[in-house]
């Protein structure tokens, strides 16, 4: 299986360390994984398993997402619905700079 590859851009700021560390936290999320900066989660797109692991590249302020996704079948159909659910999930859309400063 070759991975497929593709890019996708935050709404700054954002940081995935913090958002797979949330994710992880929910108990119906047993199959996220955090390793060395990258996030890996088995999705299950119209019946085929789906490994798509998440890193980071530039900083909270410049957030760049390189995704790759390896499965048996690796469809533009396939691609775009991963894209959605990778926007949802990680709240890729959503500005959080007011929280951030609340955190602060």
């Amino acid at each position: 299986m070759k991975p497929v590859s593709f890019r996708l851009l935050p709404v700054p700021p954002f940081r995935l360390d913090y958002t797979a560390w949330a994710l992880r936290r929910r108990p119906d999320n047993l199959i996220d994984r955090w390793e060395e900066g990258q996030y890996g989660r088995v999705f299950n797109i119209d019946g085929s398993a789906c490994y798509v692991s998440v890193l980071q590249s530039g900083g909270p302020e410049a957030p760049e997402l390189e995704v790759s996704v390896r499965s048996g079948r690796v469809s533009a159909p396939v691609l775009k619905r991963m894209k959605m659910l990778l926007t949802r999930m990680l709240g890729l859309d959503v500005e959080v700079s007011g929280f951030y400063a609340l955190a602060r």
